[in-house]
């Protein structure tokens, strides 16, 4: 999944004005939160430093993960661009999009990945996550908790990137 110079440029871009419009959105804004209540949470239930440690590692996979999910989706956003057809209408050209279905945009989606490195970052994330359940026995619901909501913030951003690509 190589990207040249200038499409790592206008992957920036994208992904500054995307964060700019993004922090308006209640949603995200709120998950966000979230978050950072979770990860307060871990770190106050079992203050110790392997705790702090294994939490940040865990954030930087998550990091990490959202890079490449962000690099496919704009790849496959730039490949769907190229099925632009315009039509011309009474009010002068219209641009359609012909985008991907769910299905195969998933499955462009998922092939990417694998040829990255994403496969390997996840599985660190799941040992980190099970070492950091066993040091929570207490309470891992919060745990669980900051996945989905590492999950949905992912979901979330990489379709507004795509959706960002696809209309500018």
């Amino acid at each position: 999944m190589k990207l040249t110079y200038n499409e790592l440029k206008e992957l920036k871009i994208a992904k500054s004005n995307v964060k700019n419009i993004l922090k308006e959105n209640y949603e995200i804004s709120r998950l966000y939160e979230k978050k950072r209540q979770a990860i307060n949470y871990l770190t106050l239930m079992c203050d110790t430093k392997e705790n702090k440690e294994l939490i940040d590692k865990f954030n930087k996979l998550d990091l990490e993960l959202k890079k490449l999910e962000e690099r496919a989706a704009f790849i496959i956003a730039k490949e769907e661009k190229l099925n632009t057809v315009i039509k011309k209408t009474l009010f002068g050209e219209k641009k359609i999009i012909k985008k991907f279905s769910e299905e195969k945009y998933d499955e462009k989606f998922n092939r990417l990945l694998k040829e990255t490195n994403y496969p390997d970052i996840t599985k660190q994330r799941r040992k980190i996550f099970k070492e950091l359940v066993k040091l929570n026995k207490n309470d891992s619901s919060a745990l669980y908790r900051l996945d989905s909501i590492e999950t949905e913030i992912s979901i979330l951003e990489t379709d507004a990137l795509r959706e960002y690509i696809l209309e500018n």
